[in-house]
């Protein structure tokens, strides 16, 4: 219903997107890293007026850092993760992974 729609597209505005937070998907989903399974988290390096870059598990190695639309960003970012990653680190691995 138009109510529901309206009040998720206010939910995704209030987000707010910063430099060097970290963000998990709405629908968070693992990626192999080697012999790790971690979240497809992206932690935000550039923001511009319109675009941003980030890195995520996503980027291989020799890999340049992704970009996207804010707008597109923000549609895929569930919450903002930073305060639940262990201190130091950004990517959390999988429970259950590489044990």
């Amino acid at each position: 219903d138009d109510h529901a729609r309206k009040e998720q597209s206010v939910t995704e505005t209030k987000l707010e997107i910063k430099v060097g937070r970290v963000y998990r998907a709405k629908k968070p989903r693992g990626v192999c890293v080697g012999l790790e399974e971690l979240y497809n988290d992206r932690m935000v390096l550039y923001k511009g007026a319109f675009d941003l870059q980030y890195d995520s598990p996503t980027v291989k190695p020799g890999q340049r850092y992704k970009k996207c639309p804010i707008e597109k960003f923000v549609k895929w970012a569930g919450e903002d993760v930073t305060d639940k990653l262990p201190k130091g680190e950004w990517e959390i691995k999988i429970k259950g992974t590489n044990q």
